[in-house]
């Protein structure tokens, strides 16, 4: 997120379609723009991240 100022007026919002395949989890601290992509089965998954009305999706495949 650009610039870092915009984090103190809007909610990054970090979500995966299957939490079965992908768990996304926000960092703890004052930078929530990240976030820590953990695979945790195979399939298929899409990580979204939303703040301030703009969305941003990342089709991602686990493989074993």
């Amino acid at each position: 997120v650009n610039p870092d100022e915009a984090l103190d007026y809007y909610d990054v919002k970090w979500m995966s379609s299957n939490p079965s395949v992908v768990l996304v989890e926000k960092q703890a601290g004052w930078n929530q723009s990240y976030a820590d992509v953990t695979a945790v089965g195979e399939g298929e998954a899409d990580i979204t991240v939303s703040i301030g009305g703009v969305t941003a999706t990342c089709h991602v495949i686990v493989e074993k």
